[in-house]
């Protein structure tokens, strides 16, 4: 799994407005709230049978490694750069993420973290 995970530090009822405040404006969720922190992600995992083998925060700083990119990877960035181009062109589009960034102020603060990445591995265990 590469999952955006809880921060354990933070309150089940905050998980829980947050959520609902979500579900409410875009029709998603940002996280199950069962995914708090890695050790309770585990714990929820082998309530369904899987047993883990590997677990990692990924941090910032993991991400200044810098590999050699493969055309695949190139041509993604490639798209996304010509997407947000044609965004801002876009009155509709440049509008539409106005709003979207007006309501995730609504629900996140800009100076607090509320959500780590992580990479698990999991292995579904024979019943």
């Amino acid at each position: 799994m590469n999952e955006s995970i809880w921060l354990k530090t933070l309150e089940l009822d905050e998980i829980r407005n947050i959520y609902q405040h979500c579900l409410a404006e875009f029709g998603i969720i940002q996280c199950l709230e069962n995914l708090r922190g890695l050790e309770t992600t585990i714990s929820f995992m082998k309530e369904f049978g899987f047993r883990n083998t590997y677990a990692a925060r990924i941090r910032n700083t993991d991400s200044q490694i810098k590999p050699r990119r493969a055309l695949r990877e190139m041509l993604s960035l490639l798209y996304t750069k010509s997407g947000k181009l044609k965004a801002h062109i876009s009155e509709k589009s440049r509008k539409e993420a106005e709003h979207f960034r007006t309501v995730m102020r609504s629900v996140f603060a800009e100076e607090k973290e509320y959500l780590t990445g992580a990479i698990m591995v999991f292995e579904k265990q024979a019943t």
